[in-house]
């Protein structure tokens, strides 16, 4: 099977195989990588991601790999990652990162008009990447609009 990507900046998840062989064959390109570039990848921010299915492959991943065993749902660039269906939850990040940012706004000197249009300007343009990605639950838009 050809190892297949996904890749922005200096971020990357590599799809393939749980087996032996294509396990082997992805950390030695991983390992030409290292040599050709002179970068390290970083095992301490490496993470496998693993369907129930193919549990038993697990312990080969990790020892094979060198890599840390993830759970999902994860954010990649910003976005959930997910398996199985969406649930409401999974954008309540989204909901908290406004929710920080809001705060910090708390004692400024700016009317009420001042202080809504700050909000609404900056808190609108959070989640435009992420739904342009993956379409939100009805229940997620309902706690963001609050």
């Amino acid at each position: 099977m050809e190892i297949s990507q996904l890749a922005y900046a200096d971020d990357i998840i590599i799809f393939t195989q749980a087996a032996e062989t294509p396990l082997r064959q992805l950390r030695a390109c991983l390992n030409g990588y290292e040599g050709v570039s002179g970068q390290e990848i970083n095992l301490a921010k490496s993470n496998f991601y693993i369907a129930e299915v193919h549990e038993q492959w697990a312990h080969s991943i990790q020892s094979e790999g060198g890599f840390a065993r993830g759970t999902f749902p994860f954010l990649y660039l910003g976005v959930p990652i997910y398996r199985g269906v969406k649930r409401t939850d999974m954008f309540m990040f989204i909901r908290e990162k406004d929710a920080r940012r809001i705060s910090g706004w708390a004692h400024r000197h700016l009317s009420f008009g001042g202080r809504l249009t700050l909000i609404k300007s900056t808190l609108e343009a959070i989640p435009i990447h992420i739904f342009q990605a993956i379409e939100p639950t009805i229940g997620s838009l309902k706690l963001l609009d609050q």
